[in-house]
């Protein structure tokens, strides 16, 4: 793991069958736990993949370099608050290109 909180190695084991965040849009979950992770992708190549973990024990995957930057801003927020959860919203934005990729929102 790069970084984590409360993320466990069952979570870690869970995360193979992870729900990816983006069929998630518009959503709120409750994070209980989070980590960003370096995987091989398809390719074997490495790449960075954010994780979060809902109090019913869900994990959600995702890839979006915004989505991992909110996911380790969250790391430290719930580490410097002390917090056991946090309600989050998955917002679902539009790039430049049309692409569709995701941002965390506290909510």
């Amino acid at each position: 793991m790069v970084k984590s909180f409360n993320f466990t190695a069952k979570d870690n084991f869970n995360s193979i069958a992870g729900v990816p965040m983006q069929s998630k849009a518009g959503a709120q979950i409750t994070v209980r736990g989070a980590a960003v992770d370096e995987r091989p992708n398809q390719d074997g190549e490495a790449q960075m993949v954010g994780l979060l973990v809902s109090t019913d024990g869900t994990v959600y995957t995702g890839i979006s370099g915004t989505a991992i930057r909110g996911i380790e801003m969250l790391i430290d927020y719930m580490e410097e608050e002390n917090l056991e959860t946090v309600d989050i919203e998955f917002v679902a934005q539009e790039s430049k290109q049309g692409r569709t990729f995701i941002t965390l929102k506290l909510v």
